[in-house]
């Protein structure tokens, strides 16, 4: 009732804060999971604070319960997580092991629509580059970070070294590499302008062999990974709205990027408005990432530079896309 009131523009509820965060960690993919098996009929649900308190208790249960249910599903998911470190260390222990135990033929984690991580990625990146910073300086190892020196290293690939990087930033996503290490490394090796270039041409040529790949070669494959409601419900947004549904998952990143490249690929859309709608609205991501990057060898030796500040603006440019996109969804 509060999510349906908050849709329709009846007020913000700010004083909800507390409790949507809670929902958000509760209930997300991380610490959440659901295992039925064959012919199940009926669920174990034990909720958030036995799981985060008492994990023997459970697994005692659920075992207990399972002699009476042989095909007894579980559902591992509340709405809020216990308080105290350790309870989301049992949670997540619990869960690995409900996984080993509960013979599943059918399986998925969960994820709230329009849920987040709150402040939590924004604060654990920062402490990473904190933590990353103070040990490159303690260890003197900022003598190897040098750009030209990374420079010097690319350069003997000579005037091929940019068709290099596109050819690995093509293969990438086919063989679901991250793509983040290499805009990092592309950014600190061509700056960012030709960063920008390189970078936004090779993902685009990743994006688009993953996508004839699950339309021509691996299609079974594919959709035996595209598991959830999320997945059906980007078919069906593909279908009514083509070309806008490829612009709204490339400005939003709600899903997985080498994944969304191959589901593209079962859709009914076509290869052209793919192909340009992909490279036209990961634009945007890709400066701000590309000129953000660029600055991080310096930073993590001390050096705060002109990039970092322009980069930083231009990551909260886009993430705010989503903000504006909901609001003109209301007006």
């Amino acid at each position: 009732m509060r999510r349906e009131a908050v849709d329709r523009g009846f007020g913000s509820f700010r004083e909800h804060r507390g409790l949507l965060g809670y929902e958000r960690t509760g209930t997300s993919r991380r610490f959440s999971w659901y295992g039925l098996p064959e012919g199940c009929t009926t669920i174990f649900f034990p909720g958030c604070a036995l799981p985060g308190t008492r994990p023997g208790v459970t697994v005692a249960v659920y075992e207990r319960l399972k002699e009476v249910f042989p095909d007894l599903g579980l559902l591992f998911n509340a709405p809020k997580p216990s308080s105290g470190p350790v309870t989301y260390v049992n949670r997540l222990r619990l869960k690995s092991r409900f996984k080993r135990i509960v013979p599943a033929v059918t399986t998925r984690e969960r994820t709230v629509p329009g849920g987040g991580s709150g402040m939590l990625r924004p604060l654990l990146f920062l402490g990473v580059m904190i933590a990353a910073i103070v040990l490159v300086r303690a260890s003197g190892a900022g003598q190897y970070l040098e750009p030209e020196r990374l420079r010097a290293l690319f350069s003997g690939f000579g005037i091929v070294a940019p068709l290099v990087y596109i050819a690995i930033y093509t293969v990438a996503p086919t063989l679901m590499l991250p793509g983040l290490p290499l805009s990092m490394a592309g950014a600190t090796v061509f700056g960012p302008v030709w960063g920008v270039v390189y970078t936004i041409i090779g993902a685009t040529l990743g994006a688009c062999a993953a996508f004839l790949i699950a339309r021509y070669a691996a299609r079974d494959w594919v959709e035996r990974q595209l598991v959830g409601s999320r997945w059906n419900k980007l078919d069906s947004e593909t279908a009514q709205n083509g070309w806008k549904a490829v612009a709204f998952t490339r400005l939003i990143p709600l899903f997985p990027f080498n994944l969304l490249n191959f589901a593209f690929g079962l859709t009914k859309i076509s290869f052209p408005q793919y192909a340009v709608a992909t490279f036209i609205f990961m634009l945007p991501g890709t400066i701000a990432f590309i000129t953000f990057s660029s600055s991080l060898l310096g930073l993590l030796k001390g050096k705060v530079s002109r990039e970092f500040f322009i980069g930083i603006v231009l990551i909260v440019a886009v993430s705010l896309i989503p903000r504006l996109a909901k609001w003109y969804r209301r007006i």
